[in-house]
């Protein structure tokens, strides 16, 4: 209601917006995003310590999969079903992510297909018990709280976002699986 192109059409409807003024002069920076930089040290670590809890903790090696594998953030994590992993008409790997943050105002009706590491899709797959089922059927606050405080402790990430860093390191990884492809591994993000 505030943006400049409102303020602008107010002004064309005859809306008096003097006491806007302040408002439509005023610039306002962006957010600094930090630059990722992969290590692979943190990366080889971050394995090391998750690829274990396949036999300890099959919920968070699930959200491992999900985030580090195919790159969802925690929310998406939380909604993913197991008839979301679908093949194209090419036998593509896919992801149907419902209410993306990509599409603003997204309601329940709106998705976004994501390609997926094969390898990783097929992985998450295997846990398959029922296509109608979560992913992750442990409680909200195993994935939220759990899994990245086990980040932060298991695997030294001090990222604030633990969860994301293994997002991050996903679309890394598609990227130099396809010849350092960026546009794939903003596919596959969702970006």
């Amino acid at each position: 209601l505030l943006s400049k192109q409102w303020i602008s059409y107010y002004q064309q409807i005859g809306i008096d917006t003097s006491c806007f003024s302040n408002w439509v002069a005023m610039s306002v920076e962006s957010i600094r995003v930090k630059q990722f930089d992969a290590s692979r040290n943190e990366e080889d670590l971050i394995e090391l310590r998750c690829e274990p809890l396949k036999q300890t903790d099959t919920q968070l090696y699930l959200a491992y999969a999900l985030a580090y594998g195919l790159g969802l953030r925690s929310s998406e994590i939380l909604r993913a079903k197991f008839s979301d992993l679908v093949e194209d008409y090419d036998g593509n790997k896919l992801i149907r992510i419902s209410k993306p943050k990509s599409i603003h105002g997204a309601t329940d009706d709106d998705y976004q297909m994501r390609v997926c590491d094969p390898w990783w899709w097929n992985e998450v797959l295997s846990y398959r018990t029922s296509l109608d089922e979560f992913i992750i059927t442990a409680q909200e606050d195993r994935i939220t709280r759990e899994f990245p405080a086990f980040l932060r402790k298991e695997c030294g990430i001090t990222d604030k976002r633990p969860v994301h860093r293994l997002r991050k390191y996903a679309g890394h990884r598609i990227m130099r699986l396809n010849g350092n492809n960026t546009f794939i591994a903003q596919r596959a993000l969702g970006h």
